[in-house]
């Protein structure tokens, strides 16, 4: 089964479990793990511009021997990582669901001062104090992704080629990773 799926993407809400998930399926099925966040932030959390990411996604892409499974969100690369990918996953947890794994990991990465890619680490004023808070994020995108992803599943148009798998909740998900 796991061979059927080629190359990955798991897309959710921000804090849906992506990345989580990403590294889980890629040691569970011998893929390359792939997280976007590594591609996009610099250190300081600055964003690098769409052409530029996609050339360090192509680049990174290219160099995969085999098949690879990318965890992220990011509009500018996905007819690049859409286009050459077989099954999306997408994560459609509740609102509550994710908002609550958000906050706890947030509160966990701030108190620890966990790296979380390219040398960034969050922080308690970022997270309630800063304008571009991962928590007010939250807010301004969930429900965004869930329409584009009820879109995708009405009409996939140019990602018709791709097996779209959508979970629910956590449970489903971990059924499905079991049988791989």
């Amino acid at each position: 089964m796991t061979d059927l799926l080629g190359n990955i993407v798991i897309i959710g809400a921000t804090g849906s479990g992506k990345t989580t998930l990403g590294r889980r399926l890629a040691a569970r099925t011998n893929r390359h793990p792939i997280d976007l966040d590594d591609y996009h932030w610099q250190p300081g959390w600055i964003g690098i511009s769409g052409d530029v990411f996609r050339n360090r996604l192509a680049t990174a892409l290219d160099a995969v021997p085999g098949n690879w499974v990318a965890s992220g969100n990011y509009r500018e690369v996905k007819p690049l990582l859409w286009g050459r990918a077989h099954t999306v996953v997408a994560l459609d947890y509740s609102a509550q669901r994710v908002f609550w794994q958000l906050f706890c990991r947030t509160m966990r990465r701030s108190w620890t001062r966990e790296l979380v890619c390219n040398g960034n680490r969050e922080t308690f004023a970022k997270a309630f104090l800063n304008r571009d808070s991962i928590l007010l994020w939250f807010f301004k995108s969930f429900w965004r992704r869930r329409r584009e992803l009820a879109a995708l599943l009405a009409d996939p148009g140019d990602y018709a080629h791709l097996r779209i798998l959508r979970f629910k909740h956590p449970k489903e998900t971990e059924q499905w990773l079991m049988t791989l």
